[in-house]
């Protein structure tokens, strides 16, 4: 198989890492349409700074001495290799900030944010939600506007300051008010499965709520399970149950129990210390290191808040364990033609192959310890039907993957890619509790790719 590649992009006045390639064919599937190129841009969207309560930066908010200081924030994330992150500081709940001078110190992190050069930064937030009796789960708030006038710290919660709300519908009609408010907006359940303070509740949804944090400094909230199952066994989320079984909020419900909303897969820090994408150098009270996000935008379109905000609606995004790998995923039909890639709408069931293409094969080929298919099935994780896809040119991995028809809804496959080496983990990065044995395979988790009937219309 041959393919035409170009393999890094000036962005911003970086050098980023980047996949743009076009297969040419000769690996079974007959030649046919091409799958559309990409540029692959990382990012963190889970960072807190000083203005949070349990947060700190140097010179701002909470101040300490030992974290990065807020108008260093810009360098830092060009240090770790970003090109684009969100500042999602607590603005609801029991880590609302309350110190005199908060209100100003959020503000300036927001036209911080907006005016910044050499990496897009989103102004966000982190909500707490629930009600009298039901947690409902964190949010992660985006906002894509090039302007926010009249935002306000204390008015971005549905009920201000305080985490509670009627009900779920309450929350829907949050988010609509965001976005007549403030334009673009898109919500991201966070650590879903962390048993403290609280699991998401699947059931409550939102329009707005494009993608899931599978991973992040507190572990893996794809499943819950032991060292004994493979799918769980990577820094699985831990601790008290609290008052919701952290099961029920794991990734795998969402994707058995709540396939009429489809999702893509996101992984941040959630560092506290503003230190954005400082995947090896955990922050002082988490467990892990943290991972990032890879958003995938068409060739020739520029890294900007709209095209952001596009990509991750569009679920064109996968989560990492903190290696940036540009990957990219091609689906086809029985027939070889192309239908889809990650994160994509398929109309189709049946036989499907997929292909994941990793650039820069010179850099990655030989860390690569496996490239999977994941198709969660029922109620449990031991029925998911799991298929290694097989190696046919450097960086390129092809399988089949038999997709059953017959649903009223998509059904998710996604593609899990194991890496192991010096570039994956560099020497001297530490990602993992001092003293605790975690596997030292990192991870890669796509979007899935979402098949079944036609959408309406």
């Amino acid at each position: 198989m041959g393919r035409r590649c170009t393999r890094m992009a000036i962005v911003l006045g970086l050098l980023a890492p980047a996949l743009s390639c076009r297969d040419t064919a000769e690996s079974g599937l007959p030649a046919g349409e091409a799958p559309p190129a990409s540029t692959v841009y990382f990012g963190d969207p889970h960072v807190h700074t000083g203005v949070s309560e349990d947060g700190c930066s140097a010179d701002l908010g909470e101040i300490d001495a030992s974290c990065n200081a807020f108008s260093d924030i810009v360098d830092f994330a060009v240090g770790q290799g970003l090109t684009w992150f969100v500042l999602t500081d607590h603005v609801n709940g029991e880590k609302f900030r309350t110190a005199a001078g908060a209100e100003d110190d959020w503000r300036r992190t927001v036209d911080a944010a907006l005016s910044a050069s050499g990496v897009l930064v989103l102004p966000g937030a982190e909500v707490f939600l629930e009600t009298a009796s039901d947690p409902l789960g964190h949010r992660s708030v985006f906002f894509f506007a090039d302007a926010l006038p009249g935002l306000q710290r204390v008015t971005v919660g549905p009920s201000g300051v305080s985490s509670y709300v009627d009900s779920c519908a309450a929350v829907q009609a949050w988010t609509r008010d965001l976005e007549a408010r403030f334009g673009p907006v898109l919500l991201v359940p966070h650590h879903p499965a962390a048993p403290s303070p609280m699991p998401t509740d699947w059931d409550c949804l939102t329009e707005n709520d494009a993608a899931v944090e599978v991973y992040s400094q507190w572990g893996n909230s794809l499943r819950v399970g032991s060292a004994a199952q493979p799918w769980a066994s990577y820094d699985a989320m831990v601790g008290d149950a609290g008052s919701r079984d952290p099961a029920a909020g794991t990734v795998y419900q969402a994707l058995t129990k709540r396939r009429d909303h489809p999702l893509g897969f996101m992984a941040g820090t959630d560092h506290h210390d503003t230190t954005p994408g400082a995947v090896c150098t955990p922050w002082s009270e988490s467990k892990y290191g943290g991972g990032l996000t890879g958003v995938a935008l068409p060739e020739g379109v520029p890294l900007s808040r709209a095209s952001l905000f596009e990509a991750i609606k569009a679920r064109h995004t996968y989560a990492t364990t903190g290696p940036r790998v540009p990957v990219e995923v091609a689906v086809f039909d029985a027939s070889g033609a192309y239908v889809g890639g990650m994160g994509d709408l398929v109309d189709r069931t049946g036989r499907i192959t997929f292909r994941v293409t990793v650039d820069s094969p010179e850099v990655w080929d030989d860390e690569l310890r496996g490239v999977t298919t994941i198709l969660p099935v029922g109620g449990d994780p031991e029925t998911d039907v799991r298929r290694a896809l097989v190696r046919v040119a450097p960086g390129v991995f092809e399988g089949v993957v038999d997709v059953p028809g017959g649903a009223s809804t998509h059904i998710p496959v996604y593609v899990e890619l194991l890496l192991d080496g010096p570039n994956a983990h560099p020497p001297g990065c530490v990602d993992e509790p001092v003293g605790q044995a975690v596997e030292a395979t990192e991870r890669v988790w796509t979007s899935p790719t979402w098949f079944g009937p036609p959408s309406p219309g």
